[in-house]
């Protein structure tokens, strides 16, 4: 069912229930292209979906080279992590491992990342 349905019915309280929870959806996953990368990292890391699904998701939901280059991002995103975790100093213990990870894992989603 489709909420675009519902907040054209007749039925003014579902009507109106339906277009709360469309611009509630709209708001955190309205533009694809300013979704959190690192939830789509997530998803490639799961055993369940690879990039493959990734890569014919974002195709269908964004079209082919809009969801071409967001696959892009999120590859370019996973290499950067991956190279940065590589790089990182092996006697670290394990908590400032992951603190300094995830600050990068930010800046690398920003945009903004630097290699030291």
């Amino acid at each position: 069912m489709h909420l675009g349905k519902y907040a054209a019915s007749g039925d003014l309280f579902l009507a109106d229930m339906a277009k709360r929870m469309q611009m509630k959806y709209n708001k955190y996953w309205g533009d694809l292209t300013k979704v959190n990368r690192l939830l789509f990292v997530a998803a490639v890391l799961d055993p369940q979906y690879k990039i493959i699904y990734l890569d014919f998701w974002f195709k269908k939901a964004l079209g082919v080279e809009l969801g071409a280059k967001m696959t892009s991002l999120v590859r370019g995103t996973l290499d950067q992590l991956f190279t940065e975790y590589a790089n990182m100093d092996g006697s670290s213990s394990s908590g400032s491992v992951s603190a300094k990870l995830i600050s990068n894992a930010a800046s690398i989603v920003d945009g903004s990342y630097v290699i030291d």
